[in-house]
């Protein structure tokens, strides 16, 4: 699918391009027909006529090319293999990653407890002697 939009969306700027310049280049030529039918002097007719045929020339090149604006240099292809992440090992590591997190805290909570109770009974211990 994005070879298709990348396709469509270079072949949509040449044409949207080529279509733009032919009509002003059209437009350049009419309004220098209409100059020229004005002038009675040779050496601005002359002028003239070296005007409209470099317009006359950009809208025959414009519409000779296929590429007008972007030229395609490396086409677009379809990949052989899919791209992408891999679900399947994120989905181990994941597990595998949060089995390891859940046995760290219970030894943390064991060991936050063990310590608690000898803490306590060390307490305990020292007012039983002294009584």
């Amino acid at each position: 699918m994005a070879k298709e939009w990348a396709e469509n969306l270079v072949h949509d700027i040449n044409e949207h391009m080529r279509q733009q310049d032919v009509q002003e280049a059209e437009a350049r030529i009419a309004y220098l027909e209409g100059k020229l039918n004005e002038t009675n002097i040779a050496g601005m007719q002359q002028v003239f006529y070296q005007l409209i045929e470099s317009e006359t020339r950009t809208v025959m090149l414009a519409n000779a090319q296929s590429e007008y604006i972007f030229k395609t240099v490396d086409p677009a292809v379809v990949p052989q293999e899919k791209s992408g992440p891999k679900r399947a090992l994120i989905a181990v590591i994941a597990t595998m990653l949060g089995g390891m997190l859940g046995v760290f805290v219970v030894f943390i909570m064991a060991f936050v407890r063990n310590g608690a109770t000898q803490t306590e009974s060390a307490t305990h211990g020292s007012s039983v002697e002294e009584q």
